[in-house]
């Protein structure tokens, strides 16, 4: 080891000699010279000097530090280290500045000043030039702050460089900086943030500063505008003393001009009086509102100031009105509308006072003094416009008090000249109020007082015209001569004379329908009826109504079977050319054939003839291309074949045409038997209801069954009618449904091309007949189709 250690030193100093310093550090080390202090000290400093020269301060302070250690203590280069790092941190502090890593800047120029300047030179950097590259550098961070308007930390930046010690340029730009950042950040919470408070607040810190003039006008300008906001944000919170506190602080903190505070003042008192409105201190508005308004009123303020006070008055009157102090508004209101009654665009006053004065009139119109009554709605035409509404109905009041004191003398016939006059006023007063409803009920009253005996004597008249017309069988001149005698005793309000009226009416309407269903005209008869209802209904004749009832089910009833026999006479129709055609085709071998084209051997006679009656020729396998031709074959006789084949399809053409009209029958008998149930439905009024008087389940018990009953069979044709027929006359003409109880329609399901109706009837066995249910009366009940489907599925 002793050997090695020369031969390490003596290749660190020929690698130092050739500039490389980091690999002789690493030789000196090895060889653990004596001189080993003093010769790597000196190979650190070379190294640090050369990783300083190429810029790598952080390197040249780690190999600078290394000299600095204890165990290379003593050596001749700790007093150039310590400069040399003074340089060195005072290069990078400037690096990192001009890289606008700031903090790390002002960290490397402190570290720079904890060397002492022992071996310093003239080119080492003073104290002096680290406080203000520190300062310079936390003044640019501060700027940049600033720019970005993060101006709490600007504001903090600037003020930590404004209390350095020394007077600087960077200082000096610090302090003045501190009041234009106050002015911005107040600025910019002021028109960005509406933050007035906090804009306030920041303002006044910079004219407290004072130091830099400019910047404390500007604020001392924008403080002034943002207290003007405050106090109208104020206003609208309803602060109002808070409100003139901030318009008063403009002039006597901000330098505003006192004569400008006039409008916002007025402002003030004008929403508070509006506030005090709002919530119906009518009052207090009115004491806060009237003094304002002639201290600080002006053109502009004035308009503003009559229109509250008028709603102050306004809610001051409604008050007193609902309190029925109606003197005291005419009494204490007639000044106020001398004085803003021109102003009063809505007419509140007159209209307050017009509504005591109708008031008053109507109390004595209660307690009939129409004197005085006359003399308050006369006295408010002195306040409403002559062409307004308030006018027309005090003329209708005045109208309607001579009406009354018509009324009250009507029926005396020795005063009927006084209650023509009295009408006559009442019709002159109608008249200019522009009512002309009134005006037309009351000359009609008046024309009616005139005609009193005239139209009695044509109710006496009229009704011994109608009972010799009646008794002569002369019944529409009769109901002309009755109806006559109505009106007269309906302009007159007769009740009974009415009554009886009706009544004579509603029993010659029924006469004439039943002349009209003796000869068949079943709309004729429907129609009397329902006139005669008209009356009965009006005279709330119940039994009279149930006897209309009754002829309404009989009118259906022949309706019904003369629907039925219609549809009748069609089917027997069919059947005779069905007859005539199964003639012809067995004549002429064509029924019992074994040749039926596309069908095959053994064809059906039964199937052929119902094929051929529902004109389903291709059902049999035969076309009227090829019809004639096979006549011909079986009758040997081409002639004869044709004739027969022409009879034969003449006769199924027929059978379609009659099919035709059968379906066509159907359908218009289903349609017009809705129509008079339905008609006959709107026409009945019967106040009661016919009900069956026996147990659920078997409501058709009273009927006699037939013989022939039993179990498993179906109800006959005229056991459907008679159920049908009971179903109506419990429910007023029509059929419902005994399950539900809905109106019922007849039954569409055999015509074809028709959809059947859901709420058509149909009689269903209570118990079914696969169950052994028997086809009596008994077991009969009348439900809809849909009702029916829906117990079979269950």
């Amino acid at each position: 080891m002793y050997l090695e250690t020369p031969l390490h030193t003596l290749q660190a100093l020929k690698l130092r000699e050739t500039g490389n310093y980091s690999a002789a550090v690493a030789e000196f080390i090895k060889g653990d010279a004596d001189n080993l202090s003093s010769e790597l000290s000196q190979t650190y400093f070379l190294l640090g000097d050369n990783q300083f020269h190429t810029g790598d301060f952080d390197q040249a302070i780690i190999s600078y530090s290394f000299i600095l250690k204890p165990e290379l203590q003593p050596n001749t280069y700790t007093g150039q280290t310590k400069g040399r790092l003074r340089q060195v941190y005072a290069a990078k502090g400037k690096a990192l500045e001009e890289a606008k890593q700031y903090t790390l800047a002002v960290d490397s120029y402190k570290q720079a000043t904890l060397f002492s300047d022992e071996g310093k030179t003239e080119k080492d950097p003073s104290d002096a030039f680290f406080d203000e590259a520190q300062a310079r550098v936390w003044l640019a961070q501060a700027d940049e702050f600033k720019e970005a308007k993060n101006f709490k930390d600007a504001l903090a930046t600037y003020q930590k460089v404004a209390g350095f010690p020394s007077k600087t340029e960077s200082v000096i730009t610090a302090r003045a900086r501190i009041e234009s950042t106050l002015f911005e950040w107040g600025f910019d919470l002021e028109t960005n943030e509406k933050n007035y408070t906090e804009a306030l607040s920041l303002y006044d810190q910079a004219i407290t500063d004072g130091y830099n003039s400019q910047a404390v006008e500007k604020a001392r300008n924008q403080a002034r505008g943002v207290v003007f906001k405050l106090g109208d944000a104020a206003i609208v919170s309803g602060q109002f003393e808070e409100a003139i506190a901030y318009y008063e602080k403009s002039v006597s903190q901000y330098g505003g001009q006192e004569e400008g505070l006039k409008p916002y003042f007025s402002k003030t008192y004008l929403a508070w009086g509006q506030k005090l409105l709002a919530g119906g201190n009518f009052e207090a508005a009115l004491a806060r509102l009237e003094p304002s308004m002639k201290e600080l009123g002006t053109s502009t303020t004035l308009p503003y100031y009559r229109n509250a006070i008028i709603k102050a008055y306004k809610g001051i009157g409604t008050q007193l009105f609902n309190s029925q102090k109606y003197s005291e508004i005419v009494t204490r209101f007639d000044s106020a509308f001398k004085t803003y009654g021109s102003y009063d665009t809505e007419n509140y006053l007159s209209n307050l006072l017009t509504d005591a004065l109708n008031s008053l009139g109507a109390d004595y119109e209660i307690e009939e003094n129409y004197e005085q009554a006359a003399l308050n709605y006369a006295t408010v035409l002195q306040y409403a416009p002559s062409d307004s509404t308030v006018a027309s109905n005090a003329r209708i009041s005045l109208a309607n008090i001579f009406a009354k004191q018509a009324r009250l003398l009507e029926g005396n016939e020795s005063k009927q000249a006084l209650v023509v006059s009295f009408y006559e006023d009442a019709v002159q007063q109608a008249e200019k109020s522009g009512n002309v409803e009134l005006y037309t009920d009351l000359k009609g009253r008046l024309e009616a007082a005139q005609s009193v005996k005239n139209l009695q004597g044509t109710i006496t008249l009229n009704l011994a015209k109608g009972e010799t017309l009646e008794n002569n069988f002369e019944y529409p001149a009769a109901i002309t001569s009755y109806e006559t005698a109505l009106t007269a005793a309906n302009s007159l309000n007769k009740e009974p004379v009415k009554v009886d009226l009706r009544n004579r009416l509603a029993n010659l309407y029924i006469k004439v329908g039943q002349n009209f269903e003796s000869v068949g005209s079943y709309e004729d008869a429907l129609d009397n009826y329902d006139r005669a209802a008209d009356f009965a209904d009006a005279n709330n004749n119940s039994a009279l109504l149930e006897t209309i009832d009754s002829y309404l089910a009989n009118v259906q009833l022949l309706e019904f079977d003369k629907i039925d026999q219609d549809e009748a006479n069609a089917n027997n129709d069919i059947l005779q050319n069905q007859d005539e055609l199964n003639s012809l085709l067995i004549d002429s071998g064509l029924l019992g054939c074994s040749f039926i084209p596309l069908v095959g051997w053994g064809c059906d006679l039964t199937l052929l003839g119902k094929s051929l009656s529902e004109g389903d020729w291709v059902g049999v396998g035969l076309s009227a291309i090829g019809f004639v031709p096979l006549v011909g074959d079986l009758l040997g006789d081409g002639g004869k074949a044709a004739k027969v084949g022409e009879r034969i399809l003449s006769l199924q053409q027929k059978l379609i045409r009659l099919e035709k009209v059968l379906n066509d029958v159907r359908k218009v008998g289903s349609i017009n038997k809705t129509h008079y149930l339905e008609r006959a439905a709107r026409i009945s009024r019967s106040s009661k209801t016919i009900k069956a008087a026996e147990k659920p389940g078997a409501k058709y018990a009273s009927l006699i069954d037939p013989p022939g009953v039993a179990a498993g069979k179906e109800f006959t044709a005229e056991q459907k009618r008679l159920i049908i027929l009971e179903n109506m006359k419990r429910n007023s003409g029509v059929v419902r449904s005994d399950l539900s109880g809905k109106v019922l329609v007849p039954s569409t399901q055999n015509i074809k091309g028709v959809v059947p109706s859901g709420d058509e009837w149909q009689i269903d066995h209570i118990i079914p007949r696969a169950k052994g249910g028997p086809n009596s009366y008994a077991n009969a009940q009348v439900l809809s189709r849909e009702e029916n489907l829906a117990k079979s599925d269950n």
